[in-house]
């Protein structure tokens, strides 16, 4: 299977909406993202040092202690591409249309610029991925995806509907706003 370079014009607009979501959801430092299904809303706070990445690879790095980028981000690691990944290299289990990341960003108690011993200054260490969203356009479930996801203990990952996104983006741009919520299908 080749990395796939085409994609549906659904797909590019259901992403350009998500991006545009999660971006406005920040505030005191942190994404408040509201995430609503057919009978619930839950709100997920995550510290603003993390970052939305497209496209995710979960490569496995330990297989016996069942480590993946998951827990240990790929631009720490320096593994390539995702093209590369794909065609070249026979590591990659599955990839995440996006995830909010956090390269071991430090936040400090003091000012950068004096001297602290230890980890007197650090108040939050953040590393390896928070949670992840896969876009749906159909209502394919690939079995193949969960099994291995579970696997190695990759959540939360939740489904959005594409269809339903871009149609709920619609009803709010209607009345020149923007969804406070994300409509999630389930948990992979």
């Amino acid at each position: 299977m080749k990395f796939q370079t085409v994609k549906r014009e659904e797909t590019k607009q259901a992403e350009k909406i998500l991006r545009e979501i999660v971006q406005n959801s920040v505030s005191n430092g942190f994404y408040n993202i509201a995430l609503r299904d057919a009978k619930h809303t839950i709100t997920i706070k995550i510290p603003d040092c993390f970052e939305l990445v497209e496209e995710y690879p979960i490569v496995v790095l330990d297989k016996n202690k069942k480590w993946t980028t998951w827990d240990f981000p790929k631009d720490v690691l320096k593994i390539p591409d995702n093209e590369k990944l794909y065609n070249e290299y026979h590591s990659l289990k599955r990839s995440i249309d996006f995830v909010l990341v956090a390269n071991g960003v430090i936040k400090w108690k003091r000012d950068r610029k004096i001297w602290v011993n230890d980890r007197e200054g650090v108040s939050n260490f953040h590393f390896g991925c928070a949670i992840g969203f896969e876009l749906v356009l159909t209502c394919d479930v690939d079995e193949a995806k969960n099994k291995d996801l579970n696997e190695y203990g990759i959540s939360p990952i939740y489904k959005i509907n594409t269809l339903e996104l871009i149609k709920l983006y619609n009803q709010y741009q209607q009345q020149n706003a923007l969804p406070q919520y994300i409509p999630v299908m389930d948990k992979l």
